[in-house]
């Protein structure tokens, strides 16, 4: 259903999860599923490569779903995306390296990679390279806070559900978009633009995973 999922309807999963303690477990073994299939589309990847960058801990205890099988799914998928998903995907292995120190080695073989490699993106060269740099030098207790989980949208404000409340089904404005992507932007700054979702029912979170991965 990857073709029929707007970009507004993606950022809504990802505050949803965020704001819902009870459904972020459920949230990772959904993508995680999901992005075994054969075919995944590329929106697919990125709320992937999102909840399994701040969730995937709370999976990561089955075998099946251990932090190398959930790095090696994400990169599997990294040469088949454009280069805004494979830099959220750059940002979610540093995550790993905070949240699965077994996978630090190979995921910084990943950075190392990338930021020798003569890419056509000078942008995700540098981000390779300041990850591992990162990696590198940042104690264990720096990585934690730099690195550490995205807190909750507060409740004050919601820009995406704002713009679907008052729109009809059709797209979004661009500029209404770009506004509501710098909310769920998936960067280690310290600074976050704070956004918010009222709170959904357990129904309603499932319905939009479920409508996410078709």
């Amino acid at each position: 259903a990857g073709d029929y999922v707007s970009e507004e309807v993606w950022y809504r999963v990802i505050q949803i999860v965020i704001n819902r303690d009870d459904v972020q477990g459920y949230a990772a073994k959904t993508v995680f599923e999901a992005l075994q299939a054969p075919a995944c589309h590329e929106n697919m990847v990125k709320v992937g490569g999102y909840i399994l960058g701040e969730f995937g801990n709370l999976i990561a205890g089955d075998q099946r779903s251990a932090p190398i099988v959930q790095f090696q799914l994400l990169h599997s998928k990294y040469h088949l995306c454009s280069p805004m998903t494979r830099a959220l995907l750059l940002s979610t292995y540093v995550k790993f390296v905070n949240l699965f120190p077994e996978v630090k080695s190979v995921v910084q073989d990943v950075f190392r990679q990338h930021s020798n490699l003569r890419s056509a993106d000078a942008e995700l060269q540098q981000r390779a390279s300041e990850y591992l740099q990162l990696s590198i030098i940042a104690s264990t207790d720096v990585l934690a806070t730099v690195l550490e989980e995205m807190p909750s949208f507060p409740e004050r404000e919601s820009s995406i559900l704002a713009v679907l409340k008052k729109k009809k089904p059709g797209r979004v404005p661009e500029n209404e978009i770009r506004t509501a992507h710098n909310s769920v932007n998936h960067q280690t700054d310290t600074t976050t633009t704070t956004h918010t979702t009222p709170q959904p029912t357990s129904n309603n979170t499932a319905t939009d995973l479920l409508l996410l991965v078709g």
